[in-house]
C-alpha cells in the first residue's frame, strides 16, 4: 500500500492537471467565441454579396456572370451547386452543348 506522502503527492498532482485542464478549456472557449464571432461580423457581407451575384446571374443577356462561374473556368460551374433555380436555368442557357 502507498505510503501517507505518497497519496498527499498523487492528490496533490490530480488538482494540479485538473487546474491546467480548467485553464485549458477556458482559453479553447474564448477561441471558439472569437472565431464565432469573427463568422458573424461578415455575414451581413456575404448575404449582400450573395444577392448581388444572384441579381446579376438573372440579367438577360449575361454572356459571362464571373470567371469562376462559367463554363472554361478551371473547374467549370464549381459555384452553381449553391445557385438557385434562375442562376441553374441561366447556366443551361450560356451552357455549350
Amino acid at each position: 500500500m502507498a505510503s501517507a506522502r505518497e497519496m498527499r503527492l498523487r492528490i496533490k498532482s490530480v488538482k494540479n492537471i485538473s487546474q491546467v485542464t480548467r485553464a485549458l478549456e477556458t482559453v479553447s472557449a474564448s477561441k471558439v467565441r472569437k472565431a464565432i464571432n469573427a463568422v458573424m461580423a461578415t455575414r451581413s457581407y456575404a448575404t449582400k454579396a450573395w444577392q448581388v451575384l444572384k441579381h446579376v446571374a438573372e440579367q438577360p443577356g449575361r454572356e459571362s456572370l464571373h470567371p469562376p462561374c462559367s463554363s472554361n473556368a478551371p473547374m467549370p460551374g464549381m459555384l452553381w451547386r449553391w445557385s438557385s433555380p434562375a442562376t441553374a436555368a441561366w447556366q443551361a442557357r450560356t451552357t455549350p452543348t
